[in-house]
């Protein structure tokens, strides 16, 4: 015969171990006192529902719970030591108090509830979801609308190491992640300077801004497989971004950052594109803290990379942002990989400004420019691009030596290709076909000589020789004396490969 469960939690000491199953009918309020742990082993069946007061830790670890009603966590920790221990209801987190926390202690558990952020706890402090174990989460994890809207709201998710050998722990949201317009935080456990965490969301992820940090010098994982998020912004310290699918980060704001703390750098994240288009809003890269600029940018770059796909074709990356700001630049980041860049706007407003600085670039795609500003400066080089298109907007550099030495071509069919009067053979010792048409123009700085080995203009061979704006009309009049030089015959002898 079942025993009742409220019989149950009056004869409840630190742990249940009745063989008998409990039945759970009608709300069913468990008090457990700050500090203290109990822990339900029996079997709970039925359709009623658990309510948390106390501030203490309930502990459900009975693998074959069946019960519908599910759990209003109100004060404290409700801990599943078994999967599906928490039957098969909602978990709601409401109440006035700090510490509402779900922790997930099963070794590889799967669980099938959704959970619901109603009331928001006065800080970060506390996580929402805890994966004390690598853990599926099946269900769907949200924040009440009403709190999302007025900003306060912070779905908060937290990983532990869960063996001693093995660095490397996982939380994996099957189900939908919402936090309508508040925030999404991914934290480590009480372990977590000691090693990686992995965080999957295959289902789409609603929120104004994700998070993830630490100020240790460990990069942990975020992997994305989900075209339909809905993501404004991302902000990282030391975590990496795996694009599982097209477009997984529509037109997000995109911030990686250095930490700097106890007189050491801390590492950016990366951003592997494996082989899928990506289109962001913008993609900055810098220091974390105020006490940081300036100090010396060596590895530690945020990098964007791609590895060939089975279709062996690049990533083409897109910035299409609506911030034109310096503030919102990829001063200390580098391309890497099968992946080519476009630079565009979003149609409703604004432009784009994106710079590289500083780095060798190892991207082997192509560079398009349709509006906004791609800004080269202060040493970068990108030594495997051979295709430039500049087709509205501006490709301008500035301070840069023999920024793209393996440049077989460029087109510029609109907007401005632009060298400031600090460069040094700021495209290809003379490789380079140029090919200008439309509304295409050049504007060099005074005193800047760019060569190429041939010239089209609309589709004309133009001779050998020099051009400035007196034979050039597409040479901008800037009252500089920058001229564009067109060599006789072949140029391999100044090609450059690396």
């Amino acid at each position: 015969m079942n025993k009742p469960f409220a019989f149950a939690l009056f004869a409840m000491a630190a742990s249940l171990l009745s063989a008998e199953d409990l039945l759970l009918n009608g709300d069913h309020t468990v008090t457990v006192a700050s500090g203290s742990t109990q822990t339900i082993s029996d079997k709970v069946i039925g359709s009623g529902r658990i309510i948390l007061l106390g501030g203490g830790t309930l502990v459900l670890s009975n693998s074959a719970n069946s019960f519908t009603g599910g759990v209003i966590v109100s004060n404290g920790v409700l801990r599943a030591d078994a999967s599906g221990a928490f039957g098969t209801g909602p978990i709601s987190l409401e109440g006035t108090a700090e510490a509402r926390t779900v922790q997930f202690n099963a070794l590889k558990g799967a669980f099938p509830n959704d959970i619901t952020l109603k009331d928001k706890s006065s800080s970060e402090a506390y996580p929402v979801v805890h994966a004390m174990q690598p853990t599926t989460l099946n269900g769907n994890v949200v924040m009440d609308p009403a709190l999302s809207e007025s900003g306060s709201g912070i779905l908060y998710f937290a990983i532990d190491k869960y063996t001693a050998n093995d660095y490397t722990a996982m939380l994996d949201f099957k189900g939908e992640c919402n936090a309508h317009a508040g925030k999404i935080t991914l934290g480590g456990g009480s372990d977590y300077a000691s090693y990686q965490a992995r965080y999957h969301f295959n289902g789409k992820i609603t929120t104004s801004r994700l998070t993830a940090g630490t100020s240790v010098n460990r990069k942990s994982d975020i992997y994305l497989y989900n075209s339909a998020n809905a993501i404004d912004m991302v902000y990282l310290v030391s975590f990496n971004i795996h694009c599982g699918a097209e477009n997984v980060l529509y037109r997000t704001k995109l911030w990686f950052y250095y930490n700097w703390q106890w007189g050491k750098k801390r590492s950016q994240g990366n951003l592997y594109c494996d082989g899928y288009d990506q289109e962001f809003g913008y993609f900055s890269s810098k220091y974390a803290t105020a006490a940081a600029e300036g100090i010396p940018v060596t590895d530690n770059s945020a990098n964007v990379s791609s590895d060939s796909n089975s279709a062996n074709r690049p990533a083409r990356v897109t910035f299409a942002g609506v911030e034109n700001s310096t503030s919102y630049t990829v001063t200390y980041a580098r391309l890497v990989g099968n992946l080519s860049l476009t630079v565009d706007k979003l149609p409703e407003a604004g432009s784009t400004y994106q710079r590289f600085s500083y780095f060798e670039n190892s991207m082997t795609g192509d560079f398009t420019v349709k509006s906004g500003t791609l800004e080269l400066r202060e040493g970068v080089t990108f030594p495997k691009v051979r295709n430039v298109n500049v087709s509205g907007g501006s490709l301008y550099m500035q301070g840069v030596t023999n920024a793209m030495p393996s440049l077989a071509k460029m087109t510029v069919s609109g907007g401005t290709f632009q060298c400031d009067a600090n460069c040094v053979n700021p495209i290809s010792y003379g490789l380079a076909d140029m090919h200008l048409s439309g509304e295409g123009k050049l504007k060099f700085g005074n005193g800047i000589t760019n060569t190429v080995r041939k010239l089209y203009v609309n589709g004309e061979y133009m001779p050998a020789g020099t051009y400035t704006k007196a034979n050039l009309p597409a040479m901008e009049p800037s009252g500089d004396t920058g001229a564009l030089v067109v060599l006789r015959g072949r140029a391999g002898a100044f090609m450059i490969v690396r």
